[in-house]
């Protein structure tokens, strides 16, 4: 077991029959720690996790409840400070960020560093304008965030730092709540400033600290308040990452490698499962980059029967329902263009009859694109076929007459559907914007009757859409340009994700690097540490520089440090560790086609590992084996009958019969004789030589 997990083993052992709150950022980071216990044969008892809001929320729940307060979502933020932004704009106010208004998302560009302001506690009379690069740019946001400190009041709803502020309140009043358990807090757990000072004023007196695995060579980040006066007895090596110099011994079992591509990269990772007879279950998979490698874990491990669960669920949009969803806006944003639609059909999201024949029939009917142009040339197409069945009634074709009057049938069902769509989805106006609620209204109701939902997965993420197409619908009250209405679609939509899930029997866990400090297993991939996903940028917040916020308070973030703790993070994480750790990057990009290089961190792990400090980035590549590609190195490691075939064919096993194929398929035929011709010394026709008579 690393330093947490023996840790709080012992604190449940010590303190086995006392009421004991592990405090986590997650229910389910949570219930991982206990289960590590468990399966490392460590019983618990008494013990709950728990979160610092919802510990917040316990104490202040009945004050609220009696004065008829609930707590803020964030589509009601963006309806606030839209609000708040149109109110100071009509007075005049807004000059600084005027420029950005009517365009998608001035309320969501400031809605992160507002709420910034919040979780740390500044208040608006705390602001000097005089601190900003732009002294007008300072009197906006204090004035912003005095009327956002007064407008939820107002509807009676309450945000995190209200409920923390509450809650502070109270516990001055109260000073012996909370002392009769004990709280233990891990020492790697990242909080805002607001949370951790409610839970130092809440667990003054009664907690443990859970100390974490050392990381030398590094400075402590910010966001980790909390400091364990007892440190690990033993520490891995990987707490000497970037202190080579004074490590006492490299990682045993650590390998490093490279990759064509990151879906390469993924496969390999399969591939060692495999080749190693590693249960699925003994392993965790960390990314760096969701966006990147979500997708090809989902895609990959489906495709291959590799069981998976995913930590921080599954993107909505890769379901039925958010499929369709997300083809119906791309369907408005290009102007209704019948390519999109037609996908949608012949896709098998949309729950209709006889799809691929409604399909078929949009685009017979000639519309290509814009929205009054369907309903007429879909008319048009209905009138042609009943004509044509006439026609073939009169000349005795009964089979082509009843054909004829199938497919009339049908597109009058797809007229049907159409209209459906068009009356669901409002039209743009003469200057070009749409009411945002009856837009959101309508995707509801078009989901709600044609969304196909087949498995759980699809059930679930029709629900969350639902839900959050609901919620996003009170984030404006008014029109929008159609283009900025869809594109505060695509955002709130594109970060939904559905079926998280931790530890299960049979399946490997997949995660984030952030997310992976909470899991426990003997085996760990982390994928993605080439220097362009990792460490990340440094660029500021344009709405608050880092010489800003550190004039405002100390305890706001530099954003520009993010690269730092992002290292800190990894290396913490690695630390952490027990067992077998198998790093890689990308070597190539397939999609830009240009070199990808390893981040810094990796070359760290291999001086590590190989006992050099010196070593420099050569020596690192010349350790490594040739990149992993689309097919395995041995047939036996292939992760699918295609693989296994291609392997074969590409390594010299399986050579084939190429006279046999050449008579078989005469295209192929053909295509290999011109090659032939063109690699050969004659100029012929398949150079370019046209004959002449």
């Amino acid at each position: 077991m690393n330093a947490l997990l023996s840790n709080l083993a012992d604190a449940c052992r010590k303190y086995r029959f006392t009421p004991k709150f592990l405090v986590v950022d997650s229910y389910r980071s949570g219930h991982q720690l206990l289960e590590a216990l468990a399966q490392n044969g460590e019983p618990w008892l008494n013990l709950t996790p728990v979160t610092p809001l919802d510990l917040a929320f316990k104490i202040t729940k009945k004050n609220f409840t009696d004065q008829g307060f609930e707590l803020v979502s964030d589509g009601q933020v963006l309806f606030l400070i839209d609000e708040i932004l149109e109110e100071m704009d009509s007075c005049g106010e807004l000059t600084y960020f005027s420029e950005l208004e009517g365009t998608e998302g001035l309320a969501g560009v400031l809605k992160g560093p507002l709420m910034e302001l919040r979780m740390t506690g500044v208040l608006s009379g705390d602001i000097d304008p005089g601190d900003f690069v732009d002294e007008q740019k300072g009197r906006e946001i204090k004035a912003l965030l005095e009327k956002y400190e007064k407008k939820p009041l107002e509807q009676k709803l309450a945000d995190a730092a209200a409920l923390y502020d509450e809650a502070l309140k109270m516990l001055g009043q109260d000073k012996t709540h909370g002392k009769e358990t004990l709280y233990l807090i891990p020492e790697h757990l990242e909080l805002d400033y607001l949370s951790f000072a409610f839970l130092d004023r809440l667990t003054r007196g009664c907690r443990m600290i859970l100390p974490a695995e050392d990381v030398r060579g590094l400075p402590e980040p910010g966001g980790f308040y909390f400091r364990a006066e007892d440190r690990p007895e033993k520490s891995s090596p990987f707490s000497w990452l970037f202190d080579v110099e004074n490590a006492p011994s490299s990682p045993g079992e650590t390998e490093i490698f490279q990759a064509y591509g990151p879906a390469c990269e993924v496969k390999e990772v399969f591939r060692r499962l495999k080749k190693e007879n590693i249960p699925a279950d003994k392993a965790v998979l960390c990314y760096t980059s969701a966006e990147t490698y979500l997708p090809l874990i989902l895609t990959i491990s489906s495709a291959c029967g590799i069981p998976v669960t995913f930590a921080e669920g599954v993107p909505a949009g890769f379901s039925r329902p958010g499929r369709l969803l997300f083809g119906l806006l791309a369907w408005l944003e290009e102007n209704y263009a019948v390519p999109v639609l037609y996908r949608l059909f012949t896709a098998g999201d949309f729950k209709v009859p006889s799809e691929i024949t409604l399909a078929r029939l949009l685009r017979r009917a000639g519309i290509g694109w814009g929205r009054e142009r369907y309903l007429g040339c879909l008319e048009d197409l209905e009138k042609g076929l009943q004509m044509q069945a006439k026609e073939a009634e009169a000349e005795e074709q009964e089979g082509l007459c009843a054909y004829l009057l199938n497919l009339r049938e049908q597109a009058l069902k797809l007229k049907e559907i159409i209209s459906f769509l068009l009356e669901k989805i409002p039209p743009e106006d003469t200057g070009g914007v749409v009411d945002f609620n009856h837009l959101c209204s309508g995707l509801i109701d078009i989901i709600k009757e044609y969304a196909r939902d087949v498995s759980n997965r699809d059930r679930t993420a029709k629900e969350t859409l639902l839900e959050v197409l609901q919620e996003t619908s009170r984030s404006c009250r008014g029109e929008l340009p159609l283009r900025p209405a869809l594109k505060r679609l695509k955002t709130q939509l594109g970060a939904v994700n559905v079926e998280p899930s931790g530890y299960e029997p049979g399946r490997l866990l997949a995660t984030s690097l952030r997310r992976g400090a909470w899991a426990f297993r003997p085996f760990t991939f982390v994928v993605g540490l080439d220097s362009g996903s990792f460490p990340g940028s440094s660029l500021q917040d344009p709405v608050l520089l880092d010489r800003e916020r550190a004039k405002i308070s100390p305890n706001l973030v530099p954003v520009s440090t993010s690269p730092e703790r992002n290292i800190h993070r990894l290396n913490r994480f690695l630390a952490s560790c027990r067992g077998k750790i198998t790093l890689s990057f990308p070597s190539f990009d397939p999609v830009e086609g240009r070199v990808s290089f390893p981040a810094s961190a990796l070359l760290q792990a291999y001086r590590l590992k190989a006992g050099n400090p010196g070593a420099d980035y050569s020596a690192f590549m010349n350790s490594l084996a040739n990149p992993s590609a689309y097919f395995a190195e041995e047939r036996l490691d292939s992760l699918s009958e295609e693989e296994w075939w291609a392997s074969g064919v590409l390594h010299g096993n399986k050579s084939g019969e190429l006279q046999s194929v050449r008579a078989c398929y005469p295209g192929l035929h053909a295509g290999l004789l011109a090659e032939e011709a063109r690699d050969g010394e004659l100029f012929t026709q398949f150079d370019g030589m046209v004959p002449v008579d």
